[in-house]
């Protein structure tokens, strides 16, 4: 059984830091001005807080994307 401070060492820092940080070190191609990943950062973030308010909210029912999405992201705010 995974405990949560695993999970957020695993899921949070490991996947979701360093894919951030990963894309954040990308660099646009000399004959570009845009594409240095900017959608990519965006959506990671959001699912990010999408995660992270839903580890935040009692536990009332099971995680359900499709029913409890709004709530688990603006729990965060």
């Amino acid at each position: 059984m995974m405990t949560i401070d695993d999970f957020l060492t695993k899921f949070v820092e490991g996947y979701l830091f360093h894919d951030l940080e990963n894309m954040s070190n990308l660099k646009v191609l000399p004959a570009q001005v845009d594409g240095a990943a900017g959608y990519p950062i965006v959506a990671t973030v959001m699912a990010g807080i999408e995660l992270l308010g839903n580890l935040l909210t009692p536990n009332i029912s099971s995680f359900d994307p499709v029913k409890e999405s709004y709530n688990y992201f603006i729990n965060l705010f």
